[in-house]
């Protein structure tokens, strides 16, 4: 029971309360493990790219966790993880982790690295699953899966970077939102938004693509703009090592939904690290527009909201 006691004028009278109710008891199955999440990442740094030229690749680190929510110990508890060709449904890669038991409550983890430098272009699957000597008889044998996805593309013409993936997640989990000039107060104009590119072996870019959200509307002008990480991580946007010409969105942008800016002239990227921005200007709210946010999988802080897919 609960009493909220108020003496006197100075005490007020705003409080807050929370409690947990309707509690229940109920029986742990004997053996059951759950697999909760998974990644796979290029650089090792908790970044899930989804479209990746074929010169930026060398390993990925793929991981994922096992919790047993059994009552019991799990024996030779694994999890596996294998990257498949989605085109030939050949397995590409396989990596693994075991421990020799893993106690109710407790979690496995796994971190290892998988060569992928031999990946062709295409669109590919990372299935993890989880194990044990028990598996036979988990209470429940469908929540030992996670899958991943990414797409390998040419490193020359064809080539596409994006930390997003949208339209090649796993049907019925994509999820999205927009960064774009309505959102945030003193935002209609000189508005930034920037996306995440590390680098390990030179690239060249031409261009940089936004996908529009459906919401904007024509007669906004926008830039793009390629820039060293440190001056985006010291708060200085206005230090591009190259930026396109003012570009004004038609209505024809409009409807194709997504718009190419190409750059004043082939920039190479070399290896370090870098952001791609775009700076939007809605003519006071008159003319907004937004860029397409993929939101699908979560992202670290050194990735932060996304115009989306770039290239």
């Amino acid at each position: 029971q609960f009493r909220f006691h108020h003496d006197g004028a100075t005490a007020g009278t705003s409080h807050y309360h929370w409690q947990v109710d309707d509690i229940a008891i109920s029986s742990a199955p004997q053996t059951d493990g759950h697999v909760f999440d998974g990644f796979c990442s290029h650089r090792g740094d908790g970044t899930e790219f989804g479209r990746i030229p074929q010169s930026q690749l060398s390993q990925m680190n793929l991981g994922a966790f096992m919790n047993n929510i059994g009552a019991t110990p799990m024996t030779n508890a694994t999890i596996t993880a294998v990257i498949t060709d989605n085109a030939t449904n050949t397995v590409q890669a396989t990596v693994s982790a075991t421990t020799p038991s893993l106690d109710p409550g407790d979690t496995l983890s796994m971190s290892e690295w998988a060569d992928v430098s031999s990946l062709a272009v295409g669109a590919y699957t990372v299935r993890f699953h989880g194990s044990s000597a028990e598996f036979a008889a988990e209470a429940d044998t469908t929540n030992n899966n996670w899958v991943r996805t990414f797409e390998v593309t040419p490193s020359d013409l064809g080539m596409n970077y994006s930390l997003d993936e949208l339209g090649g997640h796993v049907a019925g989990t994509e999820q999205t939102d927009y960064i774009g000039t309505d959102q945030f107060t003193g935002g209609a104009d000189d508005f930034w938004a920037f996306t995440y590119y590390p680098i390990t072996a030179d690239l060249d870019v031409n261009s940089i693509e936004l996908e529009l959200h459906p919401g904007s509307v024509a007669g906004g002008l926008l830039r793009v703009s390629i820039h060293d990480s440190t001056n985006i991580v010291s708060d200085d946007p206005n230090s591009a090592l190259i930026e396109s010409d003012d570009y004004v969105l038609t209505a024809a942008d409009i409807t194709a939904g997504t718009v190419v800016v190409p750059l004043p002239a082939p920039y190479t990227m070399t290896p370090g690290a870098y952001y791609a921005g775009v700076i939007m200007y809605s003519n006071n709210n008159q003319n907004d527009f937004g860029v397409v946010d993929d939101i699908t999988i979560p992202q670290p802080n050194i990735a932060p909201p996304t115009a989306a897919p770039d290239r």
